[in-house]
Formats: C-alpha cells, structure tokens, sequence
C-alpha cells in the first residue's frame, strides 16, 4: 500500500473530508457548500416541485418516467452528493430496467383505479324497472310545465314503463296510455308508490 503525499496531510488545524470540513470540536459543515445553496435557484412553480417529487400512486417521479434519470438540485451539479456518488452505479443499472420501471408504475397505477372503482361502487344503488311499473321522472330533463316557473315539482308523473330497452332506458307512457316522446335514464326516473 502507497500513500499519495497530496492527499495525505498530519497535524492540520480543519481540513475537507468527503465534503465536510473536520476539525478540532468535530465535523462541520463546509462553507462552499454553504454558499452553493445560498445561490441556488429555486424551482419556477408548483409544476417543477410535482416533476421532481415521487407520486403517491406510482411512487416514481414523472421526470425519472419520462427522462429516464433522476432530477438532480443545481447544488448537486456543483458539489456532488453522496446520494450522486454512490448512485452513479445504480444509475447505468436503472437506465436498462426503465422500461420495467413505467410498467411497474401503470401497473400500481391500474390498480389503484380499480380499488377507487371498487370503492365508489359498492355504494352505488342499482335500480331497474320493469314493464308496467310506475314512475315518476325529474322534471329538470323535459320541457318545463307551462306557467310554472322556480315553484315547478321536481318530479312529474306517475308514469307507466311502457318499454325495457335496455342499457338503463326505458320507454314511458302516460296513465291514458299517450307515448312519452324519447327514451328516458334511469338515472332521470324513480319508483312511483301508491
């Protein structure tokens, strides 16, 4: 083993060790660094702060899915990390897995959607009619009751399903058997209770 006489030093007051400086009362923080981040510029908008931070539903950031490398802080550029030291090895081996990494993330992604889906719909109510059942229809989808403005009811009706078209539409009539124009939702109607 050889000793380098440049990098070797005995007997200083401070000196710089991996980037901090070392003295007499212990490690502090190095004045160039110091200064590197008093110059910093900071991030433009909330925009460059959402590219660079790691989401909640894929955890990646979009700037490592979309750049293939991780977002670096100008203090980094001038005065290297740690985290860039030692990540320089994992950096040539993620630059091959990125792939698997965006699919990774659409995969959580996808699942996460079906979760919410999943959720929500479990307190969704189904309902369906069918013929020759009553109902009353919202009064906010046809053509206003004339003379009848703000004070109108919100339902109208009873009427008859007259037809099952499926999907969710039904056809109606009138109780004296008059076809209601166009098909309606079922979210538009409700059961009618005599």
């Amino acid at each position: 083993m050889r000793l380098n006489p440049f990098k070797c030093a005995f007997a200083m007051e401070t000196g710089k060790f991996l980037g901090f400086m070392i003295t007499h009362r212990g490690v502090e923080a190095n004045p160039e660094k110091c200064e590197a981040i008093i110059r910093m510029t900071f991030l433009g908008c909330i925009k460059d702060v959402q590219r660079t931070t790691p989401q909640a539903s894929i955890k990646e950031t979009p700037f490592l899915l979309t750049y293939r490398v991780d977002a670096v802080i100008p203090v980094e550029v001038g005065e290297p990390s740690p985290r860039l030291c030692l990540g320089r090895v994992e950096e040539v081996v993620e630059k091959d897995l990125v792939d698997e990494t965006r699919e990774m993330a659409h995969l959580s992604e996808t699942v996460l959607k079906q979760r919410i889906a999943l959720r929500y719909n479990a307190k969704v109510l189904k309902k369906s009619f069918e013929h020759n059942d009553l109902v009353l229809r919202c009064n906010d989808v046809g053509f206003p009751t004339p003379g009848e403005a703000k004070l109108a009811p919100n339902w109208e009706g009873p009427y008859r399903v007259k037809e099952v078209v499926g999907s969710g539409a039904y056809k109606l009539e009138r109780l004296d058997e008059k076809e209601v124009p166009r098909m309606w939702n079922v979210g538009n109607l409700k059961r009618f209770y005599s």
